[in-house]
């Protein structure tokens, strides 16, 4: 009992005694982290870490005072406004940033004084400053890229159309001039597929002050189907980051015998309207013939009636024409027909060879024109005469000779330099070389390159009615658009005769010329060929308002033009065009870049539109 009554006594004592306040429960301010390492900090580059106090448990603490000792490179910029109050639980944030000015270690320790303890509580501060250098940060959007790691995805794209621009911003965070370093551009597209991703740097600055940006941009232009990998490669003086490279990732869909567009009417990047009128000026065509694709995939096209070749980019935004009795690439109203060595008279079609050279076929002017890619004139070839000249033409120049055109319409110049001539008027297919020396030419019922004065047209399978385009397959096979018999012949190289596809059904024959007709295995006037590297040909099957496919055995595989997509094998209705995108009006030239995107010179419609295979 007494033992009892003596622990409650001390119970009652010593809450007695801790109500006066003689006795304090303990008090516990914790610090996180304990300590703060800035690593290496150029020198005029400021770095912030931050530093929780927390009350642990117990009875408030109240914080009298935050100090930095032994080196003013480290600033306390948040939360150092005392007094502070912390209650149980609570916690405060304290932001110090680190500025070095001398080159080595830096330390220094923050010292935080409170009525938790007698003894101030110290948080050790080191660094190390190193001299000043530039460092590259890279970003699209909000998004930031980490260099060798991360990947930038385009949207899915058709096949022979651009994505979005899609603009990078370089930032120079540190403390020197940041110096892009690549040469001959500042920026590079590498890897698998570089040439379906285009990059414009022409706001790109080559040195960037500590603080400023730069900006590049990217846009993807697939011509084959499939997943497109490349990879973006900043050469630059950081040394941590002297490659910045980050990957570039799309996607191609191609839906077949799909209409992407046109070009014309004074407009920019490929239309899908209605309306397209005749005109003169840069962005407009009065009866395009012809057309042709470079490397790179600019767009050359024979603006006949306006008597000039026109020129535009792959995106749809015209460049410049020539012609006019002048040299060099033009932005003014269309040209004055002329025969003069730099100027045109209804050029009907034309080539650009792997080099850059220009091909003209001069109809007007019975010749074929050669031009070098900055839009100068080197000389022309027919006359009755060898060699490239550069004299002016007596008005009318034709000539049944082998040395001589009338009206050629069309030309195409193999990887040899051999030069192939649709000599429209004499129906015949003439063969030059490189140096303008004519070889001889094929047709007029027989076989072999002759040399011989043209005889006579025909309808039997060596000879031509009235021929207008022609083209040529990887293995040398000439193939000709014999628009007067509606059909399309073959030959060898040797000037021997294949046969011919047309009249209703597959195969080459070697019967003589069919009939017209609408059917799909037929043709109406057939005004121009194209052999892909695939061996698929494509006809412009010119009255029966659309663009042909077969095979190179002969068969006929479909049809495109009726105001909707895709290849059809059903007959095709007589019409007499069409405005719409997706149909054609005298289709006069087709053109087939990298076996995906089909050109077409639609002469009526006075446009180029654009297809998908």
């Amino acid at each position: 009992m007494l033992r009892k009554l003596a622990f409650v006594f001390l119970l009652i004592l010593i809450n007695v005694i801790m109500s006066s306040g003689c006795i304090s429960v303990q008090k516990t301010l914790k610090v996180t982290p304990a300590g703060l390492n800035y690593g290496e900090v150029s020198i005029g580059v400021t770095v912030d870490l931050n530093v929780i106090l927390k009350n642990r448990y117990g009875k408030p603490i109240e914080i009298s005072e935050f100090t930095i000792i032994s080196n003013n490179d480290f600033v306390i910029t948040v939360g150092n406004i005392v007094p502070i109050n912390l209650n149980q639980n609570d916690t405060h944030l304290l932001k110090i940033e680190f500025s070095p000015t001398i080159i080595g270690d830096v330390s220094a320790k923050l010292s935080i004084s409170h009525n938790a303890s007698s003894k101030p509580t110290d948080v050790p501060l080191v660094g190390i400053g190193i001299p000043p250098a530039p460092e590259i940060s890279v970003s699209e959007g909000t998004t930031s890229f980490v260099s060798g790691n991360d990947q930038y995805e385009f949207l899915d794209t058709d096949v022979g159309s651009s994505s979005k621009i899609v603009t990078f911003m370089i930032e120079n965070i540190g403390s020197a001039n940041l110096i892009l370093t690549g040469n001959p551009t500042k920026i590079e597209i590498i890897g698998t597929d570089v040439d379906m991703f285009d990059i414009d740097e022409t706001q790109t600055s080559s040195t960037i002050i500590p603080g400023s940006k730069t900006s590049f941009s990217v846009r993807f232009y697939p011509f084959t189907q499939g997943v497109k990998e490349a990879e973006i490669s900043i050469e630059n003086n950081d040394s941590k980051n002297n490659r910045f490279h980050f990957k570039l990732k799309g996607n191609a869909k191609l839906n077949h015998g799909t209409a992407l567009g046109w070009i014309g009417n004074n407009c920019d990047d490929w239309n899908k309207g209605s309306i397209c009128d005749v005109g003169n000026e840069l962005k407009q065509f009065a009866h395009p013939c012809g057309c042709c694709v470079d490397i790179e995939g600019s767009i050359y096209i024979a603006d006949s009636d306006n008597n000039r070749i026109c020129k535009w980019d792959k995106y749809g935004i015209a460049i410049g024409w020539i012609g006019g009795g002048s040299n060099g690439w033009k932005t003014t109203t269309g040209a004055s027909r002329g025969s003069y060595l730099a100027s045109f008279n209804n050029p009907a079609s034309v080539f650009v060879d792997s080099s850059g050279f220009i091909y003209i076929a001069d109809s007007g002017n019975d010749r074929i024109c050669k031009w070098d890619s900055n839009g100068n004139a080197i000389g022309w070839i027919g006359g009755g005469s060898n060699g490239w000249k550069t004299t002016t033409p007596m008005n009318s120049i034709d000539g049944k000779d082998y040395q001589s055109f009338k009206n050629p319409f069309d030309v195409f110049v193999d990887s040899s330099g051999f030069i192939y001539v649709a000599d429209t008027s004499n129906c015949r297919i003439c063969k030059w070389d490189s140096n303008g020396v004519a070889i001889g030419w094929i047709g007029a019922g027989s076989n072999g390159w002759k040399t011989n004065d043209l005889l006579n047209s025909g309808i039997d399978y060596q000879s031509f009615s009235d021929i207008v385009g022609l083209g040529l397959d990887t293995s040398g096979f000439i193939y000709v658009a014999d628009n007067g018999n509606n059909r399309i012949c073959k030959w060898d190289n040797n000037g021997t005769a294949i046969g011919w596809i047309g009249g209703g059904s597959n195969g080459w024959q070697t019967g003589l010329a069919p009939q017209r007709g609408h059917d799909y295995q037929s043709f109406w006037s057939p005004s121009d060929v194209y052999a892909d590297s695939s061996g698929f040909l494509f006809i412009a099957d010119r009255t029966n308002q659309r663009i042909c496919k077969w095979d190179n055995n002969g068969t006929a595989i479909g049809w495109i033009g009726d105001g909707s997509d895709s290849w059809k094998i059903i007959d095709c209705p007589i019409s007499v065009g069409a405005l719409d995108y997706q149909s054609f009006e005298e289709p006069f030239g087709v053109f087939v870049y990298s076996s995906n995107i089909i050109y077409i010179a639609d002469k009526e419609n006075r446009r180029i539109c654009k297809w998908q295979n």
